[in-house]
């Protein structure tokens, strides 16, 4: 079976199991957002993590020294976190811990579509198993 593209060219079967993952992963990413945000906001997520976060993105935000005033010492004493810094722009158009819940899900969705690929080199030929990798990967978390 084959389907064609807009531009008229034969997609593979590869072409479309990895569109449908694409789909599926973009779901997933929108569902656990909202699910996350929605925890959130009934207090549902730790409080002295989250904080201890939220605090430090604000602080490097506002470019001020990163003092954790909770714990008394400096953030990156407690844990050395660079990946921190990608939110900070972001943090300045939308203060909100909802960066961190949205990264978080991103990384997973992302994570299944590299699963696929990294099972595509052990399994060149097959493209359901690497996908059922993929997908029981979404669902399991």
């Amino acid at each position: 079976m084959t389907s064609t593209h807009v531009g008229g060219g034969v997609c593979s079967p590869r072409c479309i199991v990895v569109f449908i993952l694409s789909v599926f992963s973009l779901f997933f990413v929108g569902v656990f957002t909202l699910k996350g945000i929605q925890i959130h906001e009934v207090f549902g997520t730790a409080a002295y993590d989250m904080g201890l976060f939220d605090q430090t993105l604000w602080l490097t935000s506002q470019f001020e020294p990163i003092f954790n005033t909770v714990r008394g010492i400096h953030a990156h004493g407690d844990h050395f976190k660079p990946i921190q810094y990608i939110f900070v722009p972001l943090y300045n158009i939308f203060p909100s811990i909802y960066w961190a819940l949205l990264f978080q899900s991103l990384s997973a969705g992302a994570a299944a579509i590299v699963l696929f690929y990294v099972a595509k080199e052990f399994m060149p030929h097959e493209n359901l198993v690497p996908s059922i990798f993929s997908f029981c990967f979404l669902l399991n978390l």
